[in-house]
């Protein structure tokens, strides 16, 4: 019902356009529209099917002026929509493309998403022509759901054909193709000669940038015949030179590029005629014919000059218009901006009174409860601080973790390996007591004792190294117990190492040992102390690394190699009466040494200050050092720091023997 509407209402429309003058032609079918819709669509379906007629001018200022006298701002759009059009395709792409914007935002004021579709396609045209075609071909994306969401036959053709036409320019005929059929589906199913002649025209030009000449030619002469608009027509003649030329069938181009320079020379296409002599030209070259070759050539410069000329009047006069529209803005905008401002000082008075209300009631409010806060925040701290040290403790024992892994599973290897070598040998040693050698069965026998005494030595000392874990995980008892120092040194040396290694493989670092054998055992708590020692170690490590990563801070033409030194040396003098004897109050040294860039004179006095710490936010706590010193001083033992920035720091700890 709504289709026999409208092709009544456009046949009503198209005989009154010839059987009467304007505007009272159309009058008629104006007031009988059952909608708005159904009205606009006539409309611009009867504009664009008159828009090369001669007196288009004159129709179209008719045509306004009865809408203006009707105060229909909504159809007087749609007239300057086809105007619009004709605009670009002269050459005053810049006006065109100023009055399509503002012609979108009142489309879309009034929620008329036909005319917003129709306005949005003549911005994409402007660009076109401007020759803005990645910025035109993003605008007729935005613009095809839209166009979908209308289900219009028209509009989709013109959408789909417009992308069609984008990707020929931008060199994607495959693309172009595909949405040059999708346009031509439409185009037929809307049964309309213009629209189904510009579709192929643009799939011409899709199958020229593929150089698939005579699918251009086809496609081409379908258009022609059907074609009732002199630009759509022009761009027909376009494609079948180009692609003649394409073929080297130079006798056709000419024909068709004779064709092209009478059609643009009567419709004033002086991009077509550029072109048409342009192609001239080249067939008269390829022929040998130079004196017609320069003579087209010289055409074609010629008319592209002027051309050029037109376009930058164009222009200027775009640029001017922009600036009397900039003016007249800035005057309303001067208006509106006084009378903001005495809102704003209004506004802003009732807002400085409720904030001093507000914060009135706010500090009576918090002096109130500024009591409670405080005895929240004291045990708040209370227990953060008992969560970070317990955090350390932890942090410590996860970096341990990945080295004792790797410590445990060397003599784990050796255990798995001997283990396999005695069972080969005791199948050897049974085959040679059969044999009744039992010289070679004894050798074989002390060959499984020698290798069981490797695997019950590896075994004690994955065993040890078990142990030791235990003690670092297990809470300290605080009882003293005699130690290896040097032993409790080199372990925790090396787990750290391969504790860091395990979370960073880029890390590595030169350990160097020194310890001296003539101390023997210590009484300590060797947990506590283990920890002391593995924290000294750890932020050495961390310095080293640090120094390594940061290669701007070396001096020019050293070679950094990352080295931590690890020492022990006994003070004093050695227990009276041998080992057995009672010792004297001599004093064990434990020094952690680095080659990093040092601790900095003013900080030097904080780095045993609780929750001081120069790492990054997230990777320290500031506790270790502070807890190191604290159970090192429980131990009647004193932990200081010599520094040269720059050039690395060494951390002493002084124990006494018992």
């Amino acid at each position: 019902m709504k289709l026999i509407c409208f092709l009544l209402a456009f046949l009503l429309l198209w005989s009154a356009i010839y059987a009467q003058p304007l505007p009272d032609s159309v009058k008629a079918v104006y007031e009988a529209a059952t909608s708005d819709y159904a009205r606009h669509e006539c409309l611009h379906v009867y504009l664009e099917a008159i828009r090369s007629d001669s007196n288009f001018k004159s129709i179209a200022e008719a045509l306004q002026n009865y809408f203006l006298e009707r105060n229909d701002h909504s159809s007087w759009d749609y007239v300057e929509l086809t105007k619009i059009g004709m605009m670009s395709k002269t050459g005053d792409f810049a006006t065109a493309l100023d009055k399509s914007l503002e012609l979108v935002k009142a489309f879309h004021r009034r929620k008329d998403d036909y005319g917003e579709v129709l306005a949005r396609y003549r911005v994409s045209q402007a660009l076109w022509y401007a020759g803005e075609i990645e910025q035109s071909h993003v605008y007729t994306l935005t613009n095809l759901p839209l166009a979908l969401k209308l289900k219009n036959n028209r509009e989709l053709t013109l959408t789909y054909n417009f992308l069609a036409s984008d990707y020929a320019v931008m060199n994607k005929p495959d693309s172009g193709i595909l949405y040059g059929l999708r346009a031509l589906n439409y185009a037929k199913k809307e049964n309309n000669n213009i629209l189904l002649a510009a579709v192929y025209g643009t799939l011409g030009e899709n199958y020229i940038v593929k150089k698939e000449f005579d699918s251009s030619i086809v496609a081409s002469k379908v258009g022609i015949p059907i074609s009732t608009d002199a630009s759509n027509t022009v761009s027909l003649y376009v494609n079948l030179a180009q692609s003649y030329l394409g073929k080297q069938q130079f006798d056709s181009a000419m024909h068709y590029a004779g064709v092209i320079i009478t059609l643009a020379r009567r419709n004033n296409f002086n991009n077509q005629l550029r072109f048409g002599y342009g192609c001239l030209s080249q067939c008269y070259e390829h022929k040998g014919n130079t004196d017609s070759a320069f003579k087209y050539f010289r055409l074609a410069v010629q008319t592209k000059d002027e051309l050029f000329s037109a376009q930058k009047e164009n222009e200027l006069k775009a640029i001017n218009l922009r600036e009397q529209v900039q003016k007249q803005k800035a005057e309303q905008e001067k208006a509106a901006y006084k009378n903001r401002i005495r809102m704003y000082i209004l506004l802003l008075g009732m807002i400085v009174v409720m904030i001093i209300a507000f914060i009135l009631f706010r500090a009576n409010r918090q002096k109130q409860r500024s009591k409670l806060k405080i005895e929240q925040a004291y045990n708040n701290l209370r227990s953060t601080q008992q969560q970070l040290i317990q955090s350390e403790k932890m942090a410590s024992l996860g970096e341990l973790t990945a080295g004792i892994a790797h410590e445990i599973q060397n003599p784990l290897n050796f255990v798995n390996n001997f283990s396999e070598v005695n069972k080969e040998l005791l199948v050897d040693m049974k085959d040679e007591i059969k044999k009744g050698n039992l010289d070679e069965a004894k050798a074989i026998a002390n060959d499984v004792i020698d290798n069981q005494e490797k695997i019950n030595y590896h075994g004690k000392r994955a065993d040890a190294i078990v142990k030791n874990m235990l003690q670092h995980s297990r809470s300290s008892s605080g009882k003293k117990e005699p130690t290896e120092i040097n032993t409790l040194a080199d372990e925790y040396l090396r787990l750290a190492y391969h504790g860091l290694r395990a979370k960073d493989k880029s890390f590595s670092a030169t350990m160097k040992t020194d310890f001296d054998e003539s101390i023997g055992k210590i009484n300590i708590v060797p947990q506590d102390i283990g920890r002391v020692i593995l924290n000294l170690i750890n932020n050495a490590f961390y310095a080293v690394d640090e120094k390594k990563k940061s290669p701007h801070l070396l001096k020019e033409g050293e070679e950094y190699e990352p080295a931590v030194t690890v020492t022990t040396k006994r003070l004093g003098s050695p227990p009276s009466g041998g080992d057995g004897g009672k010792p004297d109050s001599y004093r064990v040294e434990i020094r952690v040494a680095d080659n990093g860039n040092g601790i900095p004179e003013k900080i030097l006095d904080k780095v045993f200050q609780p929750f001081f710490t120069t790492k990054p936010t997230g990777q320290g706590t500031g506790l270790g050092l502070s807890m190191a010193y604290d159970i090192v001083k429980a131990h009647g033992g004193e932990l200081k720091v010599e520094t040269n920035e720059g050039d690395g720091s060494e951390f002493i700890v002084r124990l006494p023997s018992s």
